[in-house]
């Protein structure tokens, strides 16, 4: 299912290596140096929970063109690499393989899939003529940061292991809630959340939850300070507070910002918060206003991309809906529609990447709460429809008579990412309710939001 618009582009225009994207030079999968550098980067991303392994590109980030092979889909066929895969890894796992061409440069992209549940090994080393061991037997390879914020694959340390067994411990949760569902298919998803978390999140979410809302509001007035654009662009907007009271968040600094960004999933080209490892580079213009980081982008002068960090775990960030801009070509009319498929995939994503945070703020997860409101604007007047995947549309054309909604949730830190679903739903549902009642159902919102958990670029 490909719904991503801005795509692998978006990156392959600034490529930058974070924990689910790791750079190579030009490499031959017929040597052993290129066999054992394709070996240990797609294992590494295995662990990682998926990612992807861009070919082509140099240390410094430029496209290694001069080194560019003559016969690419031969020497890069999807048999080769996937045998490499299947020689040394001790769960074989199967991968994809894509040529692109971007500014007239040559690249291969290898997706490796998420949704590991064992810890993959190497099981079978290479050696160079010398007896130099350049892929070890018997060893776990990870994607890791260094004291000095590089990203790796490498042998993991000891907080990386921490992170390996949590993502396995996540993908078996999920499971296990696809088998809890099998069997509890009479109960809806808000009742049966309702009545696992009931002695759990208790009244005192209202406080969380008017906490998110509160920063949404905030957020957007931060936004109006840098121009609204046209007032007819629809806009998502989202807010997060990570709550846990016996923790006190880092205070914001550059390296958290990095941190932030390389550690989030890269569910899409431009996911949320975009930008959060280029906050050193001139080209940013991220700053400190009100003790809190912001920054705007946009064309033409109009602003339809914003994004705030607060202090105390506070986010924000608001975007231009995707079925306003010309720039993708199969948008029938802008500013006439808005496609459930995109609201539902861009949602989990924003969930998925602040579970992130979480996790990478050092938050306990097990204590830590994530309260979340989200908000849609300029909606009246617009039919709710799919022209991403247009066999997906509705069978009637249905319309919005109010221009705005808010929705709220209260997330466990330590929900797996397979798992949110439910808490999709609640989100969304009540903005699809205003197109005369409308209710997509579980069994069409849980498959776009695995897909979109699932993918990594």
């Amino acid at each position: 299912m490909a719904f991503d618009l801005p795509d692998i582009s978006e990156l392959l225009e600034s490529p930058r290596e974070s924990l689910g994207v790791e750079l190579k030079q030009w490499i031959d999968p017929s040597t052993k140096e290129g066999k054992a550098k394709i070996a240990k980067g797609c294992i590494a991303l295995r662990n990682n929970n998926g990612g992807i392994l861009i070919v082509g590109v140099r240390n410094d980030g430029l496209p290694d063109s001069a080194n560019t092979p003559d016969d690419i889909p031969k020497m890069f066929h999807e048999d080769v690499i996937q045998a490499i895969i299947a020689k040394h890894s001790s769960d074989p796992f199967e991968v994809s393989i894509t040529h692109r061409k971007h500014r007239q440069n040559d690249y291969v992209i290898i997706s490796v899939p998420s949704g590991v549940k064992t810890p993959v090994v190497c099981k079978s080393g290479i050696e160079l003529e010398n007896s130099t061991p350049i892929l070890k037997s018997e060893t776990v390879y990870v994607r890791t940061i260094s004291s000095n914020n590089t990203v790796s694959s490498s042998e993991p340390r000891l907080r990386d292991w921490d992170t390996l067994v949590s993502i396995c411990f996540d993908n078996r949760e999920a499971d296990i809630g696809a088998f809890i569902r099998r069997h509890l298919s009479g109960i809806s998803a808000d009742e049966f959340c309702e009545g696992v978390w009931k002695n759990v999140l208790q009244p005192a979410t209202l406080a969380p939850e008017d906490m998110s809302t509160e920063f949404l509001s905030q957020g957007f007035n931060r936004y109006s300070h840098h121009g609204n654009g046209d007032s007819k662009i629809g806009t998502r907007e989202a807010s997060l507070v990570i709550v846990c009271e016996e923790y006190e968040p880092p205070d914001l600094s550059r390296e958290l910002l990095w941190r932030l960004g390389a550690a989030a999933p890269r569910h899409t080209g431009w996911p949320p918060w975009v930008g959060l490892m280029h906050v050193n580079s001139e080209e940013s213009n991220a700053n400190v206003i009100e003790e809190g980081w912001e920054t705007s982008f946009g064309s033409n002068g109009n602003c339809y991309n914003f994004w705030r960090i607060g202090p105390g775990a506070c986010f924000y960030q608001l975007r231009g809906l995707e079925d306003d801009f010309r720039k993708f070509n199969a948008v029938p009319k802008p500013e006439a529609y808005i496609d459930f498929l995109l609201q539902i995939s861009r949602t989990a994503e924003i969930l998925s990447t602040s579970l992130s945070f979480a996790q990478t703020m050092g938050f306990p997860t097990d204590r830590s709460t994530l309260a979340i409101a989200m908000r849609w604007r300029n909606l009246e007047g617009r039919e709710l429809a799919s022209w991403v995947e247009p066999g997906r549309d509705l069978y009637r054309r249905v319309s919005a008579s109010q221009n705005e909604i808010t929705t709220t949730i209260t997330l466990p830190a330590d929900t797996a990412p397979q798992s949110l679903t439910p808490y999709v739903e609640k989100l969304v549902n009540p903005l699809f309710n205003l197109f005369k009642g409308t209710k997509i159902d579980t069994n069409v919102i849980e498959p776009i939001v695995l897909q979109t958990i699932r993918t990594r670029v």
